[in-house]
């Protein structure tokens, strides 16, 4: 994993915040209003190889993942050692964004890079702080976990029919 320091980043490349705008979160948001909101918060921007683990299942969500490159999966693994890809995520998507907050805030999977990626990771205080800066971004990000939610119960109830017929 290489990390980047925002400070040097900022001045070698500014195309991660054209990435960055068109992350579902922080739609609707031009990149020079993103460029003043992060000016005031504290982020980091992370590198991680084809095949790094970046998150482990039940570590802490205790950040906003956005992934600005690449791909990553997601995996679980059973009690036989059999690994299970649940799904794949793509650039520019935020990850386990429905897990920042809540009282289970654990990573379900394991999340593993798929190829070379880069990650903007925002800590839970500092995205709080970016949710009360625009109203935008509160609305998208309200709005992503709502269908996140409204999607998993379509899933259960789905899952609940016993027949095909059903």
């Amino acid at each position: 994993m290489q990390e980047i320091c925002y400070n040097c980043y900022k001045i070698k490349n500014m195309d991660w915040i054209e990435r960055a705008s068109l992350c579902p979160i922080l739609s609707g948001v031009t990149p020079d209003t993103l460029l003043k909101l992060f000016g005031q918060l504290q982020f980091q921007i992370k590198q991680y190889r084809k095949d790094e683990v970046m998150a482990v299942q039940g570590d802490e969500v205790n950040r906003m993942l956005i992934l600005l490159e690449g791909s990553v999966r997601g995996e679980m693994t059973d009690y036989a050692g059999h690994v299970i890809k649940i799904e794949d995520v793509t650039a520019p998507k935020p990850l386990a964004a429905a897990f920042l907050f809540g009282s289970e805030n654990r990573f379900p999977v394991d999340v593993v890079a798929n190829e070379s990626v880069k990650v903007l990771i925002i800590y839970r205080g500092e995205f709080l702080k970016l949710l009360r800066m625009s109203e935008t971004i509160q609305m998208n990000y309200l709005n992503l976990v709502g269908s996140k939610a409204q999607f998993l119960s379509k899933k259960i109830k789905f899952l609940s029919f016993k027949t095909i017929k059903g």
